[in-house]
């Protein structure tokens, strides 16, 4: 079969919808909406959803959520091609839509510019990460109507959802009451250009979905602060000292605060040879590594 439908589909944009709630997303009116655009016709858009804030600004960032399951097999460039284009499409209509607007002015009121096509290959011992990114790059590049502000559209696959479900994972374990640690919360330092500064905040921005590294801090203990490096890169000794500049360009390696690792790619036994060097680098403070889950398949709590 092509894509799933009907009751396979409305699953799927409801799990979809649920694991960004996870990070602090909100979902805003019901799923499986028509709203009128500006050309007076109406549009079908699964989810409307938006997150406070994001890395460079504070404005509230939404996005047009379109939830696809399908099989590899079946999977084309064609297909994606059609729904980046539909998609940008609808945002275009629909963003500045007088109807948008008296529906759902909490919606209104973000950086609406925004999709995110969530993708989930549900024959999970077929997908093919090769497959995605060659469609990928058969997408040009388009702003047919001159936009100032173009759309911007985000594309999650097998691979970034479970990414996000390890680290969903990482942080239950960090405040469960075995470990003891609370109030965790994402960091976004000041970087480059931006001149606002570093603030903490329980939600996840697209950016840092696609990240190699997500940075955040805990408490533990007597009001203990720790912070907490999630990395996504090659475990290899050339990526970790790489890692090391970046956190310290980013004033975030603090002697007198512990440092916690989680790592998320990892060849156990190749590591193993190179954690001495790896602890050895982060020496000046009170640092331990840990392991990420890596999931075949979407753990049981999405589904509930």
């Amino acid at each position: 079969m092509a894509e799933d439908q009907g009751v396979n589909g409305d699953i799927w944009n409801k799990e979809a919808v649920s694991l960004l709630k996870e990070f602090g997303w909100i979902s805003i009116g019901d799923n499986n909406i028509d709203i009128k655009g500006i050309d007076k016709k109406k549009h079908g858009i699964d989810t409307l959803i938006k997150y406070e804030g994001n890395l460079f600004n504070r404005l509230p960032q939404g996005f047009f959520l379109e939830a696809k399951r399908y099989e590899t097999k079946n999977f084309k460039a064609v297909n994606f091609r059609d729904w980046v284009n539909t998609l940008d499409n609808k945002i275009r209509l629909l963003r500045g839509s007088i109807e948008m607007e008296e529906q759902f002015p909490d919606f209104s009121n973000s950086d609406a510019r925004n999709g995110i096509i969530m993708i989930w290959f549900a024959d999970v011992a077929n997908y093919n990460e090769d497959k995605l990114k060659k469609a990928l790059k058969s997408i040009s590049p388009k702003n047919p109507s001159g936009l100032t502000r173009p759309s911007r559209i985000f594309v999650l696959d097998n691979y970034h959802i479970l990414r996000l479900c390890s680290l969903k994972n990482s942080i239950e374990n960090i405040e469960s009451k075995k470990e003891g640690f609370k109030n965790f919360k994402f960091y976004y330092p000041s970087v480059g250009n931006n001149s606002n500064p570093i603030f903490r905040s329980n939600s996840l921005s697209i950016e840092y979905m696609f990240s190699k590294f997500i940075l955040g801090e805990a408490i533990y203990g007597a009001n203990k602060e720790v912070k907490i490096v999630f990395f996504f890169g090659n475990p290899i000794i050339q990526n970790f000292k790489l890692l090391k500049d970046c956190l310290l360009n980013l004033n975030f390696i603090d002697s007198d605060k512990d440092l916690i690792l989680f790592l998320y790619k990892r060849d156990d036994n190749q590591f193993r040879k190179i954690r001495p060097d790896v602890e050895n680098l982060f020496s000046s403070t009170s640092f331990s590594i840990r392991q990420m889950d890596i999931l075949a398949d979407l753990p049981s709590w999405i589904k509930n």
